[in-house]
C-alpha cells in the first residue's frame, strides 16, 4: 500500500492487517509494516523461542 493510500485511508490498512501483514511503501520501497496484534504476538513468540533454542545449544 502506497503512503498516499495509507494516509487517505489508514482504516483500510488496519482491516487488511487482520488478514495479512500490510507493507506501506514509498517510491516502491517498503518503509513500514502493519500487522495485527495477534500476528505481532506470534512473531514475538517465535523470536523468543528461537533465542531460547540458541541459548540451549551453547
Amino acid at each position: 500500500m502506497a503512503t498516499r493510500e495509507f494516509s487517505k485511508n489508514p482504516s483500510k490498512a488496519l482491516r487488511e492487517a487482520d488478514v495479512h501483514p500490510v507493507l506501506v511503501t514509498k517510491y516502491g520501497q517498503p518503509i513500514a509494516c502493519v500487522l495485527s496484534i495477534e500476528s505481532w504476538n506470534d512473531l514475538l513468540d517465535k523470536v523468543h523461542h528461537s533465542d531460547l533454542l540458541e541459548q540451549i545449544g551453547r
